[in-house]
């Protein structure tokens, strides 16, 4: 109704300005203007060259006065349209930067989520640095441990002192049938001196005196000077028998016993005496046996006397020196 009373006024006002008049705008000057209708904030005119839409800004002070238009509601209209137009770029510009939010509240997350697993292995690789210290530290302390000892019982057997009992618990002996005593301040244990572990442990440990290389060393230099004395031989083919006083000495006849089969025995059956076996020195094959028998219980000297005495026997034996049980000389290689 406002609108009709609007546009009755306005054609009133155009009649008594003899119908039609000239309204310029940004758009251009149009004549012959006359207006069709009134809208909430622009009028709809007619012109010389057609129809068009013309702002309240832009009508002519008398006809703004005709339809209320003043300079407060331009005002006000302007800045409700700055408002809005301020409001569509908002929300545009926060379209746009949506996906660039999000990208960037994404990439947070994942580094935080990151720092949070490098943290939780960073703790883990220091509860395993310090396991593993703690276990180089009780390895450590266990070997300076075992080498204190080791020293200590290497002091006692210079000294030929007994070795060291050992403490084993009670429970460790007797297995699961028997339940270890324990009292309250610490567990009873059994103690038990290690075993012997072979014959040559209890010669050495039962006689300290035995455990003295110069000892051996005297005992070796003394066989070696009784070996040297027996393999000395009186002559090549003739042996001196009898008493001295008489002075008689007889021819030895010749022996059926070859320099190959013994060479062969001594070099491949030495150890064992094979070759004085051989040549029927039963007494002294046997001292070689022993020799070498002995070695597994631990005593090695007698070896060496009898290697070196085997030394001997293969000079003589390959030289046609040596001799059999009964004093013949072996010279013949078959």
């Amino acid at each position: 109704m406002k609108a009709i009373l609007l546009t009755l006024s306005l054609l009133v006002f155009f009649a008594a300005a003899g119908n039609a008049i000239d309204i310029t705008t940004p758009d251009g000057t149009f004549k012959g203007v006359v207006v069709k209708k009134v809208l909430a904030d622009a009028v709809t005119v007619t012109h010389s060259d057609g129809t068009a839409l013309i702002d309240f800004d832009f009508l002519p002070p008398a006809m703004q006065a005709e339809v209320g238009w003043t300079p407060e509601k331009s005002a006000a209209r302007k800045a409700a349209r700055e408002a809005e137009m301020k409001r569509i770029a908002d929300a545009e510009k926060e379209a746009d930067e949506a996906p660039m939010r999000a990208a960037k509240e994404a990439a947070a997350k994942k580094k935080a989520e990151e720092d949070r697993i490098a943290a939780e292995e960073k703790a883990k690789r220091k509860v395993e640095n310090a396991a593993f210290e703690a276990e180089i530290a009780k390895a450590t302390a266990e070997q300076i441990a075992a080498a204190a000892k080791l020293r200590e019982q290497l002091d006692r057997d210079r000294k030929g002192l007994p070795p060291l009992a050992e403490e084993v618990p009670v429970a460790s002996v007797l297995g699961d049938k028997v339940k270890e005593i324990t009292e309250p301040s610490a567990p009873k244990r059994l103690v038990i001196t290690p075993g012997l572990g072979s014959v040559s442990d209890s010669i050495v440990h039962g006689n300290p005196l035995l455990k003295n290389p110069w000892v051996w060393t005297g005992v070796g230099l003394g066989v070696i000077v009784v070996v040297v004395l027996f393999m000395l031989p009186s002559n090549t083919s003739t042996l001196v028998r009898g008493s001295t006083a008489a002075g008689v000495r007889r021819k030895l006849t010749e022996t059926s016993l070859r320099i190959l089969p013994a060479f062969l025995l001594c070099f491949i059956l030495g150890g064992l005496g094979a070759h004085r076996f051989y040549v029927g020195k039963v007494g002294t094959g046997v001292f070689f046996l022993i020799a070498f028998v002995l070695l597994f219980f631990g005593i090695p000297w007698l070896l060496i006397v009898s290697g070196i005495w085997l030394l001997f026997d293969l000079f003589f034996i390959i030289s046609g020196a040596f001799t059999d049980s009964e004093g013949r000389t072996i010279n013949k290689w078959t």
